[in-house]
């Protein structure tokens, strides 16, 4: 409701104007009233209102200086102008001050409305136009401070370099801390940056807004950055993070660095915070600090006996104890609580020595991951110490079985094809999951296969799936609706008429064939 201010000094002019208009049908409410320019002034500045209905003729000020010392004051307020004088001059003086419509007094009701209907439509456009312009203030504000921090930790430039930011910005760019620590916050499953940045202002709202900074970092986990010199940063500070999120349903891991001095070495805190962050999911636990890390002992490397192991089963291509092997040596790693970067040190060393070995038994160099992408960055987006188990134990398998003397496909191919064979039965089953397990991009897989293969993954999957069935009902099942939720059908009718047109005969006539 729009609040109106009445100022007469005539009482019953005033009491007319309140019982005549239907106020609350037009989103308005009287909050106050005066009979002189002077009281108006003092009630009017102490609760302000968003139109005021001044008469002009009045003991003390009369309305126009009412207005006059109002706008002085800078007081946001649309006025309407009653008078029984119809001079040229007081038009003229209203105009200047802004007034918005000038009614001669006796009052047509009628004309008010629609006068205070229109100053309503203007009000509300203003106030939403308003809102528009802090929200853009706002949102421009807060990648200024994203970019800033995010090129300050990534080297891009030195803090010297504010200068080519706002100067209004300055102070809360660099809030002056004696020293600072970066810590990094990461949800266990992905969220869009909308939602993390709900997420953030929640948790401001939450933990309070005093003694750190916060943000989203270039990989899209919240940043902060603490106060130093604050007590029980960690856990204390840390630890109402991680519970404003819990509240939100989001679980977070936490990775803290270690204290700086300066802006200018905040990079170094925040790269341990990302080391430290890494080890949380392999150390499983929620919140780590990097001083932490620093007394873990690097775990033993494989010994001779395991390399030449190793070696012997990809020569003999057997996959089922190359598997056993490999887990065995993951499992090592997780009992010693093997850090991050000793597990990506280790799990290169098996990629090399598989590559060593294929490529001894090949005419021609071996790409073991498919040519395709950083392995580094591959590793690095992998969450869990089981995750890459499963990728290096993936690789091993389908690289020794693509040594079987097959040059004919690339090893892109028959890693697709060793994947499908192993999951045609999953009626969910996509390309994109078939590249997202074998980390590899989606439009390279397509190209590779339908090179190799002459048809494309989706004809291939629906051909292995109707083989499948082939086999099933030559073994004398026949019951349908079986066979097509074991071959990866979403439906016993989707798969009667894909039957039908890979052999010529729906699955009930073929059953009369065997």
């Amino acid at each position: 409701m729009l609040k109106v201010f009445l100022v007469d000094d005539e009482y019953y002019e005033r009491l007319s104007l309140k019982n005549s208009l239907p106020w609350e049908e037009h989103g308005l409410v009287v909050s106050g009233e005066a009979n002189n320019g002077q009281t108006a002034l003092e009630m009017m500045m102490a609760d302000p209102p968003d139109i005021a209905i001044v008469d002009i003729n009045m003991p003390k000020l009369n309305g126009l200086e009412l207005i006059s010392r109002l706008c002085e004051n800078q007081l946001e307020c649309r006025y309407i102008i009653l008078t029984g004088y119809d001079e040229f001059k007081y038009a003229q003086q209203a105009i200047r001050l802004g007034v918005s419509d000038y009614i001669l007094k006796p009052i047509n009701y009628q004309n008010l409305c629609s006068a205070l209907d229109e100053l309503s439509r203007e009000i509300q456009q203003e106030d939403t136009l308003n809102s528009h312009m802090k929200s853009l203030e706002n949102e421009n504000e807060r990648f200024i401070l994203e970019g800033y921090y995010n090129d300050l930790v990534n080297c891009n430039f030195s803090v010297q370099n504010i200068d080519q930011y706002d100067h209004k910005l300055a102070d809360r760019l660099l809030p002056g801390y004696q020293s600072y620590i970066a810590a990094l916050f990461e949800p266990a499953s992905i969220l869009p940056k909308e939602k993390l940045r709900l997420l953030l202002d929640n948790i401001r709202k939450s933990i309070g807004r005093e003694g750190y900074i916060c943000c989203l970092d270039t990989k899209s986990r919240l940043f902060f950055i603490f106060d130093g010199n604050a007590q029980n940063v960690f856990p204390q500070r840390v630890c109402q993070v991680l519970a404003a999120a819990e509240k939100e349903g989001v679980t977070l891991s936490a990775g803290i660095g270690d204290i700086c001095k300066g802006p200018e070495d905040l990079y170094l805190s925040y790269h341990e915070a990302c080391i430290a962050l890494q080890n949380c999911s392999v150390l499983k636990q929620r919140a780590i600090q990097y001083q932490n890390l620093k007394s873990a002992a690097a775990p033993a490397t494989m010994d001779a006996k395991q390399k030449n192991q190793l070696k012997s089963m990809i020569t003999a291509k057997d996959t089922d104890n190359l598997e056993i092997l490999l887990t065995s040596i993951y499992q090592k790693m997780e009992d010693e609580k093997a850090l991050w970067d000793n597990i990506l040190l280790q799990t290169l060393s098996l990629l090399n020595l598989l590559t060593e070995s294929l490529s001894a038994q090949s005419s021609s160099p071996i790409s073991v991951t498919g040519g395709h992408g950083s392995i580094l960055d591959t590793l690095n987006n992998m969450k869990s110490l089981d995750a890459i188990r499963d990728w290096i134990i993936l690789i091993y398998k389908n690289s020794v079985t693509s040594i079987s003397g097959n040059d004919e496909y690339s090893d892109v191919t028959i890693c697709v094809e060793n994947y499908i064979l192993r999951h045609y039965g999953n009626p969910e089953l996509t390309i994109t999951d078939i590249a997202n397990a074998l980390y590899l991009n989606y439009s390279y897989i397509c190209y590779c296969f339908k090179r190799d293969k002459q048809m494309t993954i989706n004809d291939f999957l629906n051909k292995v799936r109707i083989e499948k069935a082939i086999s099933l009902f030559q073994d004398h099942v026949e019951n349908v609706s079986y066979v097509a939720e074991k071959t990866g059908f979403g439906s016993a009718s989707y798969f009667s008429k894909q039957f039908k047109k890979a052999t010529g005969l729906p699955p009930s006539e073929y059953l009369k064939t065997i």
